[in-house]
């Protein structure tokens, strides 16, 4: 076999980019084994397999902030999703930090979000009060362990749990209670007996909880969610029929909107 037929190991793959990331960027693993994958970093791969999820499907038909226009061309829940991921992946390329562990994070950080956008969210909180409340961050890293478990790493489940700010907020035993039940999924590669004991021992919540991420990667798709949606979930609102109907019965509508946005970049500006 020449050079050229040769396949490019993920362990080789991960030494080029390592190279390339700055020293206060996540490097990952160069672990050399018979059956690594080919053309794909370990990160990538882990990426991947949160995008051929079903639960990352369904984000199609989940609302963003518009539940439907006639034009079809409003945001859901998944094209916010995208967006999020090219924001921050192209500010990870700018200040060469982990591109993989940015993608695998952002796909990964709506999963567990309700239809109805955060309206939904903050009724099933209410509902379920009783057993720690509701948060879709939460629910995202149950969703993914589920099916995946530990073969997608730490990094990725604390980027994914902690781009919310309501994460630290959230009181510690509420979380924990809402992390009791965590769903298996048929899966040859898990053990599925020992879900909820590996979660723990893999996974320690409180270790996380009220803390900002530990890794950069994982503060930038925080960023990158609120430009996407701070700005996005506004344009839908004003390219749609309820603010043209808005605008007519109250001429300052528009002042009022500046208003809330000020106040929305200025409560970020404190986070």
């Amino acid at each position: 076999m020449s050079n050229s037929e040769i396949p490019f190991k993920s362990s080789d793959l991960e030494k080029l980019f390592n190279d390339n990331i700055e020293q206060y960027g996540y490097k990952g693993e160069c672990k050399n084994n018979n059956e690594e994958e080919t053309y794909r970093t370990s990160l990538r791969r882990q990426r991947d397999k949160i995008l051929y999820t079903g639960g990352f499907r369904r984000l199609q038909d989940k609302t963003q902030v518009i539940s439907a226009t006639i034009s079809g061309d409003h945001r859901t829940r998944l094209t916010h999703t995208l967006e999020v991921e090219q924001i921050a992946v192209s500010v990870a390329n700018a200040l060469s930090l982990n591109a993989d562990l940015v993608s695998a994070i952002a796909f990964g950080h709506d999963v567990g979000h309700t239809p109805f956008g955060h309206a939904a969210e903050r009724v099933l909180n209410d509902l379920l009060k009783d057993s720690g409340g509701f948060n879709h961050s939460i629910e995202s890293i149950k969703y993914i362990w589920g099916k995946y478990g530990n073969k997608i790493q730490k990094e990725i489940y604390e980027g994914i749990l902690l781009h919310d700010s309501d994460m630290y907020k959230i009181c510690k035993e509420n979380a924990q209670k809402q992390l009791k039940y965590v769903e298996c999924y048929e899966n040859k590669n898990i053990e599925l007996g020992n879900s909820k004991e590996q979660f723990t021992e893999v996974f320690n919540i409180i270790e996380y909880i009220g803390n900002f991420p530990s890794t950069l990667e994982a503060q930038l798709v925080i960023w990158a969610d609120k430009i996407a949606y701070i700005t996005h979930d506004l344009e839908d609102f004003l390219r749609s029929k309820a603010y043209t109907d808005l605008k007519k019965n109250d001429e300052s509508i528009e002042k009022k909107l500046s208003n809330i946005l000020n106040k929305l970049i200025e409560e970020k500006n404190e986070e």
